[in-house]
């Protein structure tokens, strides 16, 4: 008797084990979003599995109800009791399942199921002590940092330079060195265009395309242009603006000055807050 419930702990603790660290190691190699909210999922459908079948062949049972009512379709008494008749078999289905799942060696069942249930806590703890506040200091500095752009563009009429595919807080004007850092302690992905830039945090999980942050912002370049010594220019840009609606410009009387704005055409334009996926 004692040898046997020796054997039942070392099966039990070998398989909680065993599912603990595989679902924490799992995220190495996915992504750790994929493997909290399956975790989560799969210990939900095993455990309600029947309830689940049963309250979707109702829904479905009422959606035809609801709508055959509404197109004022009729529904022959054999359809209901079609309806209900498959209803009562995802009922009858409850009780055979849960006496399937119990069938089950103890150990491995209850083994697994406080193994899932313990690395899932320790995921939620993850996610409450550090994916969480990462986030919410990456989110801060992506805004803060696109106001220092517009801002650095403002004053030296150029974006920043990019420098190995990130950027350098000397050259965004700070007395800082390195590179600029994401709430998680990794540097951010900068690209820039001629007038448009994105910044990229690779999140948590530092990989790419699972869940990034990203922000992009745009600023507009102005040229001014003297009227009385560059007409060939105003030409120019009256012909420009007729040709284009996205270069618009604009005569100053009181300083005699032409101000062309312009996207520069054919520019590919970054999406606000929405990350590629590569």
């Amino acid at each position: 008797m004692r040898l046997q419930k020796y054997a039942f702990a070392g099966k039990f603790s070998l398989t909680a084990i065993s599912v603990f660290a595989l679902i924490l190691v799992a995220p190495m190699v996915a992504s750790f979003n994929t493997i909290y909210y399956g975790t989560m999922i799969t210990l939900g459908a095993v455990g309600l599995f029947p309830f689940v079948i049963y309250a979707s062949v109702f829904a479905i049972a009422m959606f035809r109800i609801v709508l055959a009512e509404l197109l004022m379709f009729p529904i022959g008494q054999g359809s209901y009791e079609g309806f209900w008749r498959l209803y009562e078999d995802a009922a009858d289905s409850i009780v055979p399942y849960y006496q399937w799942l119990f069938e089950r060696p103890k150990w491995l069942l209850f083994g697994a199921f406080f193994g899932a249930t313990s690395a899932l806590i320790a995921l939620w703890l993850v996610v409450l002590l550090l994916k969480e506040p990462g986030e919410k200091r990456t989110t801060e500095l992506l805004a803060n940092l696109k106001e220092a752009v517009i801002s650095h563009f403002e004053k030296s009429r150029k974006l920043p330079p990019r420098t190995d595919g990130q950027l350098l807080y000397r050259d965004l004007g700070m007395d800082q060195d390195g590179f600029v850092l994401d709430g998680f302690g990794r540097p951010l992905d900068y690209d820039v265009r001629e007038t448009s830039f994105r910044f990229r945090s690779m999140g948590y999980d530092g990989r790419l395309g699972t869940d990034d942050l990203c922000i992009a912002g745009s600023v507009k370049k102005t040229v001014t242009t003297v009227l009385k010594k560059h007409e060939a220019g105003i030409l120019k840009a009256v012909k420009d603006s007729l040709k284009n609606p996205g270069i618009r410009f604009r005569i100053q009387d009181a300083t005699n000055t032409l101000e062309v704005e312009s996207r520069l055409p054919g520019m590919p334009e970054f999406n606000e807050l929405v990350c590629p996926q590569n």
